[in-house]
């Protein structure tokens, strides 16, 4: 295997460990709601759904996550060249495997971070919507420079 490859999964498994760390001592510790300021606190949380707590059933959640995991590896070998595509694929796939993870073993996933404003969430989502946002971008500027 390429040294290029390895690396990048050593820090796929190291954002992987980091997000699951987070749920981890979110459930271990965070026992009632840490208020910071008016908008932001910690709350512990489950959720057993997909993005802004959409109702897809469980099994299908976990029999259609690594079929779109494929795909998604598949556009990114396309998008190689690309860094900025490829360093938010590297964040959407630690994501991913992260809540897949609590998936398959809880069948729910831990939200802790919470806006006033906006639904709860974790790192793995934080992951998922930075890595998104990166690959639009790359998108775009794609797009700019035909």
């Amino acid at each position: 295997m390429k040294k290029k490859y390895l690396l990048l999964i050593i820090l796929i498994i190291i954002l992987i460990i980091f997000d699951l760390t987070t749920k981890y001592f979110a459930n271990l510790y965070l026992q009632e709601k840490i208020v910071i300021n008016d908008f932001f606190c910690f709350l512990l949380s489950k959720n057993k759904y997909i993005a802004f707590s959409i109702p897809i059933p469980l099994i299908v959640q976990i029999l259609i996550t690594p079929f779109l995991l494929a795909i998604f590896i598949a556009y990114l070998k396309e998008n190689l060249k690309s860094k900025i595509i490829f360093s938010g694929g590297l964040l959407i796939i630690s994501g991913a495997v992260g809540n897949f993870i609590e998936r398959i073993f809880y069948g729910e996933v831990t939200d802790f971070i919470d806006f006033s404003f906006w639904p709860s969430f974790n790192l793995a989502d934080s992951f998922i919507t930075l890595g998104a946002i990166l690959i639009i971008m790359g998108e775009m500027y794609q797009i700019k420079k035909l």
